[in-house]
């Protein structure tokens, strides 16, 4: 007794060969060169899916490395800039006598 409109294994086989049926219909393929498509692609299935990975760093990698190279320049001034001001403001202070 089927449960919850559960199809059978042949009725789902039926199923899949009438759509595979439909589509070569359509696209008007012999049954033959559908099934060798299909035994290609899951052959090659991961092949398909995945892309290779590129030999060097790509364009966008290396427009980051530059700009986080110049933004850290940047900083390394300001922090310059920064130590100097403050050590200024301690040397003022010193000489005003203020604690």
């Amino acid at each position: 007794m089927r449960r919850g409109g559960s199809r059978s294994r042949r009725e789902v086989d039926l199923y899949k060969a009438a759509a595979e049926a439909e589509v070569c219909n359509k696209h008007q393929l012999q049954p033959s060169v559908f099934y060798d498509w299909l035994k290609q692609v899951h052959g090659n299935l991961v092949g398909a899916l995945t892309t290779p990975a590129p030999a060097g760093p790509s364009k966008r990698e290396k427009e980051l490395t530059a700009e986080n190279a110049q933004l850290k320049a940047k900083l390394a001034k300001k922090d310059g800039v920064i130590a100097e001001i403050a050590a200024e403001y301690t040397q003022l202070k010193k000489e005003l006598g203020e604690p």
